[in-house]
């Protein structure tokens, strides 16, 4: 079944992200209408991630980095609906009488020569 707002609440709180850096707090998130994917990189370099089902309005499949902190803050508040998912134009939580914008995160991904240098 779906995953209960508590539940998401609790697999993002517990989902590390980086701390400092240009992709502070940042996760990407990966949304369709059945299922949600977030994932992180946190400041050590290790990667995490998670995948639940949701009904969320999303219009349509996206790939997107948002701040980790700002979407709890709205789903705690008690947002529902997320609309208007596009990598370039704010995401607009709403429900229960919330409505909150986040606006998209860019952040630059190393290139595969970068990696292995790395």
């Amino acid at each position: 079944g779906e995953v209960t707002r508590k539940e998401l609440v609790e697999k993002l709180q517990a989902l590390p992200v980086k701390r400092k850096g240009k992709a502070a707090m940042l996760a990407n998130f990966v949304l369709d209408r059945t299922r949600l994917h977030v994932s992180a990189t946190d400041d050590a370099g290790a990667e995490s991630e998670f995948s639940v089902a949701v009904g969320l309005d999303v219009g349509k499949a996206a790939r997107i980095a948002l701040n980790r902190d700002y979407v709890l803050d709205a789903i705690t508040a008690g947002a529902d609906t997320w609309s208007g998912v596009d990598e370039e134009c704010p995401v607009l939580f709403r429900g229960n009488g919330v409505r909150i914008l986040i606006m998209p995160m860019r952040f630059e991904e190393k290139s595969e020569s970068q990696a292995e240098a790395a």
